[in-house]
């Protein structure tokens, strides 16, 4: 996969094109004539692909969500948290100080504190690693 260097950071940010290509959703030559319509219209690849019929619009939503976390890193369990709605932001800031004065994981010391099952820290553990593998799918 070409990949594109952002920032001093080097993180990898592909081009929307290029994950479409790695995950197998379109050919080469669909992703050519998506592009030439593109600029001649234009219209953002996304829509182009999608009214060409080459890819759905769910592809696209996943597609681009896999992007944006390959190009701001992998996110942090207590982000993962937020998102799930699992933790609020004051549980999550109180459970920070307290991993960073005891030296306990954040998922420790949300489970010693009732806020979160060990089920609940354990399935988005699982979701952070497989998100930073490229391997989870949005449902």
């Amino acid at each position: 996969m070409v990949a594109r260097q952002i920032g001093e950071l080097g993180l990898n940010c592909p081009l929307l094109g290029e994950l479409l290509l790695e995950f197998e959703l379109i050919v080469e030559s669909q992703l050519v004539e998506a592009l030439q319509a593109s600029q001649r219209s234009d219209r953002r690849l996304g829509t182009v692909l999608i009214e060409l019929g080459y890819v759905t619009e769910e592809a696209i939503a996943n597609s681009l969500q896999k992007q944006q976390e390959m190009c701001n890193g992998p996110q942090l369990l207590g982000q993962l948290l937020l998102r799930h709605h699992q933790v609020t932001q004051e549980q999550l800031q109180a459970a920070l100080h307290e991993s960073k004065q005891s030296g306990q994981l954040l998922g420790e010391v949300l489970v010693a504190r009732g806020i979160l099952a060990e089920e609940d820290v354990r399935d988005r553990l699982l979701e952070q690693f497989w998100r930073a593998k490229g391997f989870w799918v949005i449902a």
